[in-house]
């Protein structure tokens, strides 16, 4: 999977997909955010190269992996209110079982 891939920070206006780098969205500036899943990749067989994107859905979808948006907000939340002192380095968000 690309960079890119997996849980991101997204730009919320309803014309606007683009990945929020540093806060910032290249189209809006500041901007507050949405969190979001997806699949960033490229397919090559040998002879042609494909960029394949899946959406919040179709990533659900192809994974069996939902996780309700305000539950992961919350996981975010944790990890960058942290003290100064204290890294959250990694973080794996996943279901303990669907509902």
């Amino acid at each position: 999977m690309e960079r890119g891939s997996g849980l991101i920070k997204r730009c919320p206006t309803d014309d606007c997909t683009r990945m929020l780098q540093n806060g910032r969205s290249s189209e809006y500036g500041k901007i507050g955010s949405e969190v979001d899943r997806r699949i960033t990749d490229i397919l090559n067989d040998g002879t042609t190269v494909q960029d394949v994107n899946f959406d919040c859905e179709k990533t659900e979808a192809l994974t069996g992996i939902a996780v309700d948006p305000g539950d992961t907000a919350r996981a975010i939340n944790y990890a960058v209110t942290q003290p100064a002192h204290v890294d959250v380095n990694e973080m794996l968000i996943r279901p303990t079982g669907q509902v």
